[in-house]
């Protein structure tokens, strides 16, 4: 059923992008020359997401404070670095960023991993905390984001509990009232087929109402084989502006996801080091075709307000509802060596069910002000988070048995053998709640 669902949409979403015209919009900078010298021509440098560098980032202060004003260390990734850099996930982008790692895991289909001077950041989406707990959210898209914002360092005061790394906040697309349409294809290796579409404009003259609406379909394979890379995205986005000092957005998101597990947990000797019987192909996969995979499924609805009371006082207010679901099945080597005979790793099976539902939201007074020769720029804000995770999950420690790593076998372990969570007693769900208060002057 969700299958059918979701190739609707998918028409549904190329139908109503070949209603808008599509402009082809040309990229790069020119070059000039002059009396024999080559001119190289300027870093595009703006205050919005659609240049090379935004020296202005919401993440640092939680007010529209420049970078360079922020007593914070702040890196943001506009949508044309993202693209100048062919990302292709959230992992691939942040590798070029000053104390990030990005490849704490190597190549991983299961979620993007990185770590901000030495520690594993907390990941947000515009503002509000994104994930809970491991394996129970779908994978961000890059082509769905206009930024990603990397605040480093402990940031507590203004988004409670984390860690002392920093933040990754993602910034999803929002509609612009310049009308405009693309349609992006891609092709790659691995069978890799890719086609994205994204349009934008105003329902109306007097641009009071403006829309957005990002899609992406995605079928590939992936380096390791025998397993898939596919997904499918659609984000819907509307902006309403009631009056002069008021502005509403809501943004939708659907997305779904259909892989398995591209680590494999293989052993330093074959792979970093070398092995008496040789090197261990890169692609190998140690799990079982036809059992091994990683299925995600995701909506989520949030809600942007703004709002000017006055040249002083400003309003802003961002709440979040998102439910997700993720089908895990796995095999991997544990220990993570080669056995006595150089040649097999011992399998254990990895099965979890996830469930996410969860509520976030985060409302927030600004005040810009001056008094005798000091200028203030006030935040006054109130945050709140209650998810509900439900899991279930199994590890048999050596139930899949040796495994030949230089001629591998599939379909050898018999059907009553591979554990399944119906035979794992239902544990209670993991409530997680904050309530926090925060005041900053700056």
């Amino acid at each position: 059923m969700k299958k059918n669902c979701f190739s609707v949409l998918l028409v549904l979403t190329l139908l109503m992008f070949s209603i808008f015209p599509i402009h082809a919009q040309e990229e790069g900078d020119e070059t000039e020359v002059k009396e024999g010298v080559e001119e190289l021509s300027n870093i595009s440098v703006t205050t919005s997401q659609s240049g090379l560098i935004s020296y202005v980032s919401a993440t640092g202060a939680k007010s529209d404070t420049p970078i360079i004003e922020t007593p914070s260390s702040v890196s943001v990734l506009t949508e044309k670095r993202l693209k100048d850099l062919g990302a292709e996930t959230l992992q691939d982008g942040l590798g070029y960023v000053a104390g990030v790692y990005n490849g704490p895991f190597g190549i991983d289909t299961r979620g993007d991993w990185s770590t901000i001077r030495g520690v594993a950041p907390v990941q947000y989406l515009d503002g509000l905390k994104m994930l809970f707990g491991n394996y129970n959210n779908t994978r961000p898209n890059p082509y769905s984001l206009q930024q990603i914002e990397i605040l480093k360092g402990p940031s507590s005061v203004l988004y409670g509990q984390g860690t002392t790394g920093g933040i990754v906040n993602l910034v999803s697309k929002r509609p612009d009232a310049r009308s405009s349409s693309e349609l992006w294809g891609q092709v790659g290796n691995y069978d890799r087929f890719q086609l994205a579409a994204d349009t934008t404009g105003a329902f109306n003259d007097d641009e009071t109402l403006l829309y957005r609406l990002t899609g992406l379909y995605r079928d590939s394979d992936t380096q390791t084989d025998f397993v898939n890379d596919d997904s499918f995205v659609i984000s819907p986005a509307i902006t309403w502006f009631p009056g002069q000092n008021t502005e509403l957005t809501l943004l939708t998101h659907l997305q779904r996801d259909r892989s398995g597990t591209s680590i494999s947990f293989l052993p330093v000797v074959g792979t970093a080091l070398p092995a008496p019987l040789g090197q261990i192909p890169s692609e190998r996969f140690v799990s079982e075709p036809g059992y091994d995979r990683y299925n995600s499924d995701s909506s989520s609805a949030t809600v942007l307000l703004s709002h000017d009371f006055s040249d002083v006082w400003t309003l802003q207010a961002s709440a979040r509802y998102s439910d997700s679901e993720v089908d895990y099945r796995t095999m991997f080597a544990f220990p993570f060596n080669l056995q006595a005979d150089n040649r097999s790793i011992l399998r254990s099976f990895f099965l979890n069910d996830n469930n996410a539902n969860v509520w976030t939201s985060d409302i927030r007074m600004h005040a810009d002000f001056q008094t005798e020769h000091t200028e203030h720029n006030l935040v006054i804000g109130f945050d709140y988070q209650n998810a509900k995770v439900d899991t279930d999950s199994l590890f048999a420690f050596g139930a899949g048995g040796l495994f030949d790593v230089y001629n591998p076998v599939y379909g050898s372990i018999p059907a009553e053998l591979i554990p399944d969570l119906d035979d794992v007693i239902d544990s209670p769900a993991n409530m997680v709640k904050q309530s926090g208060l925060y005041i900053q002057d700056q």
